[in-house]
């Protein structure tokens, strides 16, 4: 189909409208039918979850209360024929203290010569505020900035008071 003139333009707006229209009702029928199976899939698999929820649990518990059994000879693991259990060594974490935000603490940890190299400083431009000053080219060039082309794009729009009459 090849557009030439503002009737058949007008039509294929009316064309696309019904076609988003039908789309959309499709759409809403294949949903509720996701709906009612994510439903059944759920009566399904909720009793499994539960049980694989406290067997999960259980076996856990009982790793944290046998952990010098387990890591024994500086193991922090022990084979078994169905799988592996252990303790996994984690890291402290890092929490800011109250009234201390991140820059605080970057800025602090940058002052000390010994710490500098624990924190970061990240730069950032302001794109619309550089575009707002309108530049010359050479300007923006010492800034390591060039304007590109904006481009027209073609739109449509719907009338949908107009189409939903028909």
């Amino acid at each position: 189909m090849s557009i030439a003139s503002l009737n058949q333009a007008n039509d294929a707006i009316k064309d696309l409208y019904r076609l988003k229209r039908d789309i959309a009702a499709e759409e809403v029928i294949l949903n509720d039918a996701i709906e009612k199976l994510k439903e059944k899939s759920l009566e399904v698999t909720a009793p499994l979850s539960a049980r694989y929820a406290l067997v999960e649990s259980e076996l856990l518990d009982y790793i944290k209360k046998n952990k010098k059994e387990i890591c024994r000879e500086g193991k922090k693991s022990i084979d078994l024929l169905y799988g592996k259990i252990g303790i996994e060594d984690s890291r402290p974490g890092l929490t800011q203290l109250k009234g201390f935000t991140k820059d605080d603490t970057a800025k602090l940890l940058l002052k000390s010569p010994s710490f500098k190299h624990c924190a970061k400083v990240t730069y950032s431009y302001i794109k619309d505020a550089v575009r707002a000053l309108n530049l010359p080219a050479e300007k923006l060039a010492r800034f390591g900035l060039r304007l590109t082309q904006s481009k027209d794009k073609p739109y449509f729009t719907f009338n949908e008071a107009k189409l939903s009459e028909e």
